[in-house]
């Protein structure tokens, strides 16, 4: 099979479609929170961010080409962050046994349960990513944090590492974590806080990295928590 490019001409709307919603997001927040933004963007359009569009290629190559990242075996339980509309969830559905998808916007959660109903192993929750402790249900043997830790607030040192020990805390020894997030080869200030953050989870105390991935337009790592 030839190798497919990683984007369409058409798929140029879809960075101006996701420009769009970000520019709406930081809009919303100067008078709401995080949360209320969120549902305001998934009620004024069903996919702000055309993840789950299938028109546009880039997204669904890169999901796929995050997933070849992982070791190859079946993880009994998963737990994707930040899940949106499920499409990374769906995605995983064939290599786990079950899996929770956690997002802010209950809008986006109650999207991502329609779309999903002939997928038996995954279900959905509304839940902070600050708070997972408390929203996750056990422990899991694969983390997925795609496309999220950019829209913390505050986004900082001091937030990403708590993050970073909540996700330790929810591994279970030998665990995987995979986090992926938009990057521009530090033409943008938004790549050099990628950068951090991935920096970050690779000085965890807990984790080794696996491997690292830098592609247009995302940079990927996967991290293994270590035996305790």
């Amino acid at each position: 099979m030839p190798k497919q490019f990683f984007m369409k001409l058409g798929d140029i709307a879809f960075w101006i479609n996701s420009a769009k919603s970000d520019s709406s997001l930081a809009q919303m927040q100067k008078n709401s929170n995080l949360e209320e933004s969120f549902n305001a963007l998934y009620k004024g359009s069903s996919d702000p961010w055309a993840c789950s569009d299938t028109k546009y290629r880039y997204q669904l190559l890169k999901y796929s080409k995050l997933i070849a990242l992982l070791p190859k075996r079946e993880y009994r339980k998963a737990l994707d962050v930040g899940c949106g509309l499920g499409m990374m969830s769906r995605l995983l559905s064939p290599h786990i046994g079950e899996g929770l998808g956690i997002e802010l916007s209950q809008v986006a959660v109650d999207n991502a349960e329609k779309l999903s109903h002939s997928f038996p192993n995954l279900s959905f929750k509304q839940g902070d990513i600050t708070k997972l402790s408390e929203t996750a249900e056990g422990k899991y043997e694969l983390i997925v944090l795609a496309d999220v830790l950019y829209y913390l607030s505050p986004l900082n040192d001091t937030s990403i590492k708590a993050i970073i020990q909540l996700v330790e805390d929810l591994l279970e020894p030998g665990g995987i974590v995979l986090i992926a997030n938009h990057f521009f080869f530090d033409l943008d200030p938004q790549s050099a806080m990628v950068r951090e953050i991935h920096a970050s989870f690779r000085w965890a105390k807990r984790l080794t990295l696996l491997h690292e991935d830098r592609q247009p337009f995302y940079l990927a790592s996967v991290l293994q928590k270590t035996d305790e």
